[in-house]
């Protein structure tokens, strides 16, 4: 069997299994959810009483959520996001952020563990484009952070240098943590938002999240100006 046929049925297993166990993790939440569900969607309910009840559900369906998050976050292409904000609107702002790094970690964990094991990244010219900026970084840790920070950069990517810098799995965490700590405040805070019916909280979540895209983005462009001039490119 070829390498390439192999990356691919690794891949492909790998995302089904993911995708299966994501279907399970949602299926036990909607079992959770549905008397509200149902309720909810009853006109002549109360829908203020209602919405309060989402946000009794315990510490099992917290666990199951962050689960979810974890798996989708480690499924290339999942909408993550859209976990992470509804962790905001079930359990709060400050809940929702815990919710969500803990997703985040576990999930960009998970991946590192399969990239030290499988080799499903496919090195294409943009691979090797990317590879190359990493290794213009001093600090490979602030490399790390700024690849789970920025969206345009792939976070199985950023988890395949992780392995190749061998990096600690405390230090990884720490990294993993800070990077995607401003995209957990925002989606807990957005989806809190969305919960309280606040239409200008939610606009300020959307301005918040281009604000800090813009910001990481030029540090990253910075360091890649400076870099080219520095060595004549």
């Amino acid at each position: 069997m070829k390498k390439e046929t192999r990356r691919k049925i690794l891949l492909y297993s790998t995302v089904t299994l993911g995708i299966i166990l994501a279907v399970g993790v949602i299926g036990l939440l909607l079992r959770d959810y549905y008397p509200q569900l149902h309720q909810f969607f009853n006109p002549q309910n109360d829908r203020m009483y209602l919405k309060q009840a989402f946000r009794h559900h315990g510490i099992k369906d917290a666990c199951l959520l962050i689960i979810l998050t974890a798996i989708l976050t480690a499924i290339p292409g999942a909408p993550v996001a859209v976990v992470c904000i509804f962790n905001g609107v079930l359990y709060g702002p400050w809940l929702g952020i815990l919710m969500n790094l803990g997703g985040y970690v576990l999930g960009n964990l998970l991946v590192v563990y399969l990239l030290a094991h499988f080799n499903f990244i496919k090195h294409s010219k943009r691979f090797k484009n990317q590879m190359a900026s990493f290794k213009r970084f001093k600090d490979p840790a602030l490399a790390i952070i700024l690849g789970y920070a920025l969206p345009m950069i792939p976070s199985s990517f950023t988890s395949y240098m992780a392995v190749k810098l061998k990096m600690g799995t405390g230090r990884l965490i720490i990294c993993i943590a800070i990077g995607t700590l401003p995209m957990s405040l925002l989606y807990a805070f957005g989806g809190d938002a969305v919960f309280r019916g606040s239409a200008l909280r939610i606009i300020i979540v959307v301005v918040l999240i281009l604000l800090i895209f813009v910001i990481l983005f030029r540090v990253y462009r910075q360091f890649e100006q400076h870099h080219q001039k520095k060595t004549g490119m």
